[in-house]
């Protein structure tokens, strides 16, 4: 059904990368959600851990 779905938009990408790198965001005082884990310059100290995520989309050309 994915198929169907990107030829009925008309897009054609050749690929498709996504990066996932997560990052660690120390925190002082008392913030909401903040736990202690791996927090390799902090060590001890709450902080967050988000997940970022990049999407490299390379279409095909059909201009020729």
């Amino acid at each position: 059904m994915r198929e169907r779905v990107w030829a009925a938009a008309n897009v054609q990408l050749d690929t498709i990368a996504v990066d996932c790198d997560n990052t660690v965001h120390t925190l002082f005082g008392n913030q909401i959600g903040g736990r202690r884990g791996y927090n390799p310059k902090n060590k001890g100290k709450k902080s967050y851990q988000p997940i970022l995520s990049l999407v490299e989309m390379k279409c095909l050309d059909n201009a020729r």
